[in-house]
């Protein structure tokens, strides 16, 4: 019986490398030396949906007209062929190449990016998920040499950042209930400074471990101390050991309202407890309270969001405390930097082993973080798609507008000649 192409096993990949006829060392491995990688008069042969049928996946890339795949058309490829079991190179098409099984990869490898394997292997290795730093006493070397005023810009960035972090202020998230409110406080809470968050997590959590949904926390999560806790007991025997006062937030009368008009006194060091959506804390929590706050509300709603409650309570501990900002001590700086200047370099080991000689010497940090030019969030086709849109709705209107015009002038007309008829 034979199978539909969907069902057909594919190859793994050790199994197409054996005796299997392997490609001339001319075609692939002299391109790649003698730097002609990127072709840029490359021209596609036809592949028609048979041929397409009969290639396992790709073995990997030997050219293409574009370093960069958004502007690829055309790629020379080396494919592995099912029914031969022997590799074939041929000139393709990025539309032909895209659906091949193991193109991205291969085209991972081709551009010295890490593939997916290599990335959990990494994180293996390295459970922070980013490659370490070159040596201090390698950074330290070069550290002399270093010109202040040439620091990047992505670095200085982050010293700002890091200037305005506090741990005055630590957020305790008990129980959050909704995942997706849980990510959109987290995302709050670094836009506002806050460098620690502690979450007790709720029974009905699926995953065993916090898990960021990059759409809604833009990436906060990556500077973020998070810390995650089974049971709320566990948590507030941690806060004392931290010599931390607990705040939780509570609308029952013996609340303080954080207003304006009231006037409190921050400890050394604060957690505030955002309870669950549906109940607020447990009575546990709000058991050990040393003081229980609340936000004045003037509506019929009797509740914020809980990321909005959140942002507001911050906001308004750092108007009181002003001071909080920035109190970061300088060996919870340089392990933040570190962790921080490494994500930034990414997997590109040359820019690493650049930023390494900041750390024990950090550049100046910016004025204003805000970007030069501001750069849509959403992808470029959903944004022309919007822009389009948006012109259409503007034409349709000015259209409707021209057409009124035209309608009154035309009536006013027709009446003004109406009345100088009578009129004679």
């Amino acid at each position: 019986m034979e199978l539909d192409n969907k069902s057909q096993k594919r190859p793994r990949e050790s199994e197409a490398g054996e005796g299997i006829e392997q490609p001339a060392p001319s075609s692939v491995e002299s391109q790649s030396s003698s730097g002609n990688r990127i072709d840029p008069n490359l021209k596609n042969e036809p592949l028609n949906e048979t041929d397409l049928q009969a290639f396992g996946h790709v073995v990997h890339v030997a050219a293409a007209d574009s370093d960069d795949f958004n502007a690829v058309t055309v790629l020379r490829v080396v494919l592995f062929h099912s029914a031969t079991k022997a590799t074939e190179e041929r000139v393709i098409s990025k539309r032909a190449f895209t659906p091949l099984h193991m193109s991205k990869s291969a085209w991972k490898k081709f551009n010295n990016k890490p593939t997916t394997k290599e990335l959990k292997k990494r994180k293996l290795e390295h459970p922070t998920g980013a490659l370490p730093l070159i040596t201090p006493a390698a950074a330290a070397a070069a550290a002399a040499q270093l010109d202040l005023d040439s620091a990047p810009r992505r670095l200085r960035r982050a010293e700002k950042v890091l200037s305005e972090r506090t741990q005055r202020f630590l957020l305790v998230l008990e129980r959050p209930h909704d995942n997706h409110n849980q990510q959109a406080v987290l995302r709050t809470a670094e836009c506002l400074g806050i460098q620690h968050v502690w979450i007790v997590k709720n029974v009905e959590q699926k995953q065993k471990k916090f898990v960021a949904n990059r759409k809604i926390t833009r990436g906060s999560d990556d500077w973020l101390s998070v810390r995650e806790f089974q049971t709320t007991t566990e948590c507030l025997m941690a806060l004392r050991e931290d010599n931390r006062q607990v705040w939780v937030t509570d609308l029952s009368k013996t609340a303080i309202c954080l207003d304006e008009k009231v006037q409190v006194d921050i400890p050394a060091k604060v957690a505030l407890v955002i309870g669950r959506e549906a109940d607020g804390c447990s009575q546990e929590m709000l058991a050990a309270a040393d003081k229980r706050v609340f936000l004045p509300m003037y509506g019929f709603s009797d509740s914020f969001n809980l990321s909005v409650a959140t942002a507001l309570l911050l906001q308004r501990l750092f108007l009181v405390c002003p001071q909080a900002r920035g109190d970061l001590p300088e060996e919870e700086k340089h392990h933040l930097r570190l962790k921080w200047y490494t994500q930034l370099a990414k997997d590109d080991e040359q820019r690493r082993s650049v930023y390494a000689q900041w750390v024990n010497n950090p550049p100046a940090p910016l004025d204003d973080i805000r970007p030069d030019e501001r750069v849509p969030i959403v992808m470029k086709k959903v944004m022309k798609r919007i822009t389009q849109k948006e012109e259409e709705v503007q034409k349709e209107f000015h259209e409707r507008m021209a057409a009124s015009t035209s309608s009154s002038t035309s009536t006013s007309t027709s009446t003004s000649t109406s009345t100088s008829t009578e009129q004679q």
